[in-house]
């Protein structure tokens, strides 16, 4: 089973890393990584995991495979890279890092090796741009290195790192990444997952200052934004927060013990207790 799990890996790894990405496999393909296959193979041959069209005589003699769902087959592309040696590992991070098309690859990957590279951490890092001057060329050594500071739609690589930090579980590699983030930070076009995300990496990082989180219409988790306020001693503003179903308790727990905000943006669809508000 593990040598089926093995080539089909590389068989989606394969088609993921085409141009363009390639989700359906020709009978050449297939035969390419299964070479002990004569005849039509049937889909027991992959236990399931791949389902072929079997050609008719006359008409389509040969056969083609494809896995059920997309997601099959990013899962298995990722068991391929987590494979790989490290140096591959990491140049298809760096490749990739940014690209919408192999986001769920990452977080399968970040899932399988809990990011155990020993160079993870350098490579998800960016050198920002230096003026040159006579005396020194633009980023030489000593430049720091850092993550971006805003994410959105057309530059999502910060959110697609936090993704794959949540997804390992890794605590020293996630605090350890995260001391490399801007101390002002802001987020544009959050889904539901994507704000649990964030607030749970945010709440490893002790230096932010600033955080505006904009475009969510769904409510914040209150447990996580607890445990944002309370691991962020110097966090000072906090705007784009939307709660519901505010309890007294969860204001004085919020905003009034151990708090250091000092502007604060909330959008509260629901409240128990209007004195507790007043309070904060």
């Amino acid at each position: 089973l593990q040598d089926l799990l093995q080539r089909l890996g590389e068989l989606a790894f394969k088609g993921l890393t085409a141009k363009p990405s390639n989700y359906i496999f020709t009978e050449q393909a297939i035969r390419k990584v299964f070479p002990e296959i004569k005849g039509k193979p049937h889909d027991s041959h992959f236990k399931g995991l791949l389902h072929l069209h079997i050609g008719k005589p006359g008409y389509r003699p040969t056969f083609s495979g494809n896995f059920s769902h997309a997601t099959l087959q990013e899962f298995f592309s990722a068991l391929h890279l987590s494979q790989l040696s490290e140096k591959d590992q990491l140049i298809f991070w760096k490749d990739h890092t940014s690209n919408p098309s192999f986001a769920v690859v990452l977080r399968f990957y970040a899932g399988l090796t809990k990011l155990s590279c020993k160079d993870f951490i350098p490579s998800c890092l960016v050198t920002p741009p230096s003026t040159p001057t006579r005396d020194a060329p633009p980023n030489v050594a000593g430049d720091t290195l850092k993550l971006p500071a805003k994410s959105d739609r057309g530059n999502p690589q910060l959110l697609f790192l936090l993704h794959v930090l949540h997804e390992s579980q890794n605590e020293t590699v996630i605090c350890e990444t995260l001391k490399h983030l801007n101390s002002s930070l802001k987020f544009s076009d959050l889904g539901s997952f994507d704000v649990m995300v964030v607030l749970n990496c945010l709440a490893h990082c002790t230096h932010l200052i600033e955080l505006e989180m904009n475009g969510s219409r769904n409510p914040f988790p209150v447990g996580s934004v607890k445990r944002l306020l309370h691991s962020n001693q110097n966090l000072q503003k906090l705007r784009g927060c939307v709660l519901d179903h505010l309890t007294e308790d969860d204001a004085v727990t919020m905003f009034t013990r151990t708090c250091s905000v000092k502007e604060l943006e909330l959008n509260i669809t629901k409240f128990t207790s209007l004195s507790a508000l007043m309070r904060v």
